[in-house]
């Protein structure tokens, strides 16, 4: 069987889902009858200012007008209405929004027109500050950006809205009615895994809080992708029927037609054409009483199809003169129509019909005027017998065409080859003129560190000539310290008073103590200053408790001779050569090695690291 529908369902389920915020209040409003023509209601618009109340009264209205013309909303009538609405609030602008999207996606078919108008709800809801019906008017924007082909764009728009949903705070009900949307939005897109996911989202939600509104939508659109899943048609029926169940509680006719027409499918597919005839004729008993006419023509095509299968021809051929009688420049399903007649015409054994209706299904790009369409179906007759003959000129017009079409794809290559040679030349100078600058770039960095090092040489040597002045400071306070060391302890030694020798020891002690002191700090200080990493290296292999094997090798490292180092620690030099032994030994010195080159070498190695 032809499995016709399948695109048309979610599109129909779009329109369903558009109509489930817009819901419309009649016998309130004008107070007075409106016209009946487009032209008469955009002049009424014109003289009556509006509100809330007579919006939703015209999105009534709209419906009871000349669908065969409803072109005429989007020229003559929302232009109206939106010029009058210019200066309203965000609030009332964006209700208006909400109502003109609806209207246009169900009554004009123009998928580009809804997009505008859905992007304008989307703008003031959110300048309103009413964040569900912001993404609610997201969705419409998925679903119009679906059936203008844009199904990147469309995507994008849900991952937009999930993000939000993540980050704005709603209802438990706001929640499972936008889960609804996605999952009914990607069984339209064909992403089967995100459609069940977000549809079992959507079912957990209502089983938890107890809603109602919108659970027919939720099985119908599980019943599809089961379908793309699995191909299982008894579980499909199943899920219909509790679809079904959903939708006779609300009760939804938009949404029962579509049901009952799946319904109608699933049993053709599962063999059982009787329970397929059944609702088939439910469908088109509410159509009766809800007029819709392109939900009409395209179950009229789908019908059709089901009935040729069954080999009721008669039937068959009384819908496609229905059809046939109804077929306006607005059908938004030509495609699937000369597919039908394509089939009707296999099915009869017309090979002329069946060649004319192949070809116009293989290669429709645009709609026939009424007029052309008449002039066709007059000259099929003689034009089957021409047919042999007009297809060998073809053929020869063909074959100049493409020796043409040669000659003009040399020329394009010829100049698509000069234009790269030209890219290639120009890429060239560029990559010449940036190494030339990644040149000079490079010799002024070069030239910085150079700059660099000469400032750190130089602030290094006059640290070391200053901290060269100090220690002469220190060794030349030392001769006049060790002079008055002698006096305290000639002092201490030809004093006969007890008392004065004491205290003459204390003092003697002290100012050791004192000296040294002072001295540490200043070699501290500077090894800090200039040597940091040695001075951490020395003091880790040293031990924390070796201050004076560390003071010596700083100082030896500074370049300071033994002598002056043992007045500095107050040390004999033979005590002095003694200390320098045992921090080879624990540096790991041989023999060979130069005491101070050694340390010289373990700081440039710190400095590399």
């Amino acid at each position: 069987m032809t499995h016709y529908g399948e695109k048309s369902t979610a599109k129909c389920w779009g329109i369903v889902l558009l109509c489930l915020f817009s819901t419309t209040i009649p016998g309130v409003g004008f107070g007075q009858a409106l016209p009946k023509s487009y032209k008469g209601l955009g002049h009424y618009i014109e003289n009556h200012k509006l509100d809330s109340l007579n919006v939703r009264e015209l999105a009534v209205h709209f419906r009871t007008l000349d669908q065969n013309h409803s072109d005429s909303l989007l020229s003559y009538v929302f232009p109206r209405v939106e010029k009058q609405y210019k200066s309203r609030s965000a609030k009332e602008k964006a209700f208006l929004y909400n109502r003109l999207t609806a209207a246009a996606y169900q009554l004009t078919g123009n998928a580009r027109e809804s997009n505008r108008l859905a992007n304008q709800q989307i703008k003031y809801y959110r300048e309103a500050g009413n964040r569900f019906r912001e993404l609610w008017a997201f969705t419409h924007k998925m679903f119009i950006l679906a059936d203008l082909d844009s199904i990147n764009l469309a995507f994008e728009a849900s991952i937009e809205l999930q993000k939000k949903l993540d980050t704005y705070k709603l209802r438990p009900a706001e929640y499972a009615n936008l889960y609804r949307q996605l999952c009914v939005f990607y069984q339209n897109i064909g992403e089967l895994e995100h459609g069940l996911s977000f549809c079992n989202r959507a079912i957990e939600y209502s089983r938890q809080y107890g809603f109602k509104q919108g659970n027919a939508i939720l099985y119908e659109t599980l019943a599809l992708l089961t379908e793309s899943k699995t191909n299982d048609e008894e579980q499909a029926i199943a899920l219909r029927r509790k679809a079904m169940k959903e939708a006779l509680a609300e009760p939804d006719s938009f949404v029962l037609r579509i049901i009952y027409r799946n319904l109608a499918r699933s049993f053709a597919r599962a063999g059982l054409p009787d329970s397929a005839h059944k609702y088939f004729d439910r469908t088109f008993e509410l159509y009766e009483t809800h007029p819709y006419f392109f939900g009409w023509f395209t179950d009229q095509i789908s019908y059709a199809e089901f009935l040729i299968e069954q080999h009721e021809l008669q039937k068959a051929q009384a819908i496609i003169q229905a059809l046939d009688s109804n077929l306006t420049d607005d059908v938004p399903t030509l495609y699937n129509y000369y597919s039908l007649k394509e089939l009707y015409a296999v099915s009869t054994h017309n090979i002329p019909d069946y060649l004319k209706w192949s070809t116009r299904y293989d290669s429709i790009t645009e709609w026939e005027n009424e007029e052309t369409r008449l002039k066709a179906r007059e000259e099929m007759a003689t034009k089957y017998q021409t047919e042999k003959k007009e297809t060998e000129n073809k053929l020869l017009k063909a074959e100049s065409q493409a020796r043409l079409m040669q000659i003009v794809a040399l020329s394009v290559l010829v100049l698509l080859l000069a234009l790269i040679a030209i890219l290639v030349v120009q890429r060239r100078k560029r990559e010449k003129d940036l190494y030339v600058k990644d040149q000079r770039l490079r010799e002024l960095e070069l030239e910085r560190e150079r700059e660099e090092k000469a400032h750190i040489t130089q602030r290094n040597d006059e640290l070391k000539k200053d901290l060269g002045q100090r220690i002469k400071q220190v060794v030349e306070q030392q001769v006049i310290n060790a002079e008055l060391m002698e006096m305290v302890e000639e002092l201490r030694t030809t004093n006969e008073s007890p008392l004065v020798r004491k205290k003459a020891a204390q003092m003697k002690a002290h100012l050791i103590k004192s000296i040294q002191g002072q001295i540490f700090e200043n070699i501290y200080t500077k090894m800090l200053e200039l040597y940091p990493q040695l001075l951490q290296y020395l003091s880790e292999e040293l031990g924390p408790d070796k201050e004076a094997e560390l003071i010596s090798t700083a100082m030896y490292f500074l370049g300071y001779e033994s002598a002056v180092i043992a007045k500095v620690l107050n040390r004999s030099e033979k005590a002095i050569r003694n200390m320098r032994h045992r921090v080879r030994q624990k540096l790991g010195m041989e023999n060979k090695d130069d005491f101070v080159e050694f340390l010289h070498r373990i700081n440039k190695d710190l400095d590399k690291a």
